[in-house]
């Protein structure tokens, strides 16, 4: 079993700021990082403009939370560590349950 350090993003300041923080501790202990965004599809989700939100809209924007964080935190410690890895996680239910 490879060890590795798991931070979640949900977008937020805080969370890239744990998503760094991740980062450096991988860095540190030479392991691979992995960022993960888990979110769950609403049927009756709604867009900025009021409309209903496209699944495959939504799935995009979900996706590109850990894409942009991992990208990021490739050029920072491009020499220490490039083995950053993005992942999204969409599923029935709530995301606290996978």
């Amino acid at each position: 079993m490879v060890r590795t350090v798991v931070a979640g993003l949900d977008g937020s300041p805080e969370s890239l700021s744990a998503a760094g923080w991740a980062a450096r501790e991988a860095v540190s202990r030479r392991l691979p990082l992995r960022l993960i965004h888990a979110w769950e599809w609403q049927p009756y989700n709604y867009d900025t403009r009021g409309s209903l939100a496209d699944p495959d809209e939504t799935r995009h924007w979900a996706e590109a939370i850990p894409r942009e964080a991992s990208a990021a935190l490739r050029l920072r410690y491009r020499g220490g560590h490039a083995d950053a890895d993005a992942a999204a996680l969409a599923g029935e239910g709530s995301p606290t349950s996978r």
